[in-house]
């Protein structure tokens, strides 16, 4: 949990200097992070983060409100211009798709963002190491966990 902290820190230091901070962000309308179940007992949830930073997770106890902040907004914003920068191949869900259809026994997740009539969809699962853009994708699906807070709707009181 500490090194989750620390990588957003410094992302959030890194990227301080980019045109999205403080004037124009990336622009979307959702972002929906969704994780499945896994063989060893991984919550299955969903947590859609919308434009004005309402936050509506959907998880074992039902469907949760929430709000982000102006700074996790940012920070989230930056994040989802990062990773549509970054280079990932044009295969990638493919790649991902075929292993995570192998590997059955680890949570698969999956990361849409939606702008208005335009979408993509970025697929995860932690066993296929290997794949260039895999652990970017990732990264983008802690850091959507981090900033929405999910951690408070998963723990048992």
């Amino acid at each position: 949990m500490l090194y989750r902290h620390i990588v957003l820190l410094v992302v959030l230091l890194a990227t301080a200097s980019l045109p999205c901070f403080g004037r124009e962000m990336p622009r979307f309308s959702s972002v929906r992070l969704t994780r499945g179940s896994c063989e060893g007992g991984c919550p299955s949830y969903s947590v859609e983060i919308h434009r004005d930073g309402a936050v509506i997770f959907d998880g074992p106890k039902g469907k949760q409100p929430g709000q982000l902040s102006p700074a996790d907004m940012r920070l989230l914003s930056s994040a989802l211009g990062w990773i549509k920068s970054a280079s990932l191949p044009s295969n990638f869900y493919d790649q991902i798709t075929a292993c995570s259809d192998d590997v059955k026994d680890l949570q698969r997740s999956f990361v849409d963002v939606a702008n208005g009539s335009t979408s993509y969809r970025l697929p995860y699962n932690a066993a296929c190491k290997g794949i260039t853009g895999e652990s970017k994708v990732g990264w983008l699906a802690d850091t959507i966990d981090e900033v929405a807070g999910t951690e408070k709707w998963l723990s048992i009181p």
